[in-house]
C-alpha cells in the first residue's frame, strides 16, 4: 500500500516537473512571438 502511494507520488512529481518545463518553454515561445506579452 505504502509502496503504491510512493510510486504514485513519484509519478505526480515527474508530471509536475514536466509541466513546469513545458510552461517555461511556452513562455520562451511566447516571448519570441510577442515580446510585450511576457
Amino acid at each position: 500500500m505504502a509502496v503504491e502511494l510512493n510510486k504514485q507520488h513519484e509519478e505526480v512529481k515527474q508530471e509536475r516537473r514536466g509541466v513546469k518545463q513545458e510552461r517555461r518553454g511556452f513562455s520562451k515561445r511566447l516571448a519570441t512571438i510577442c515580446p510585450s506579452c511576457s
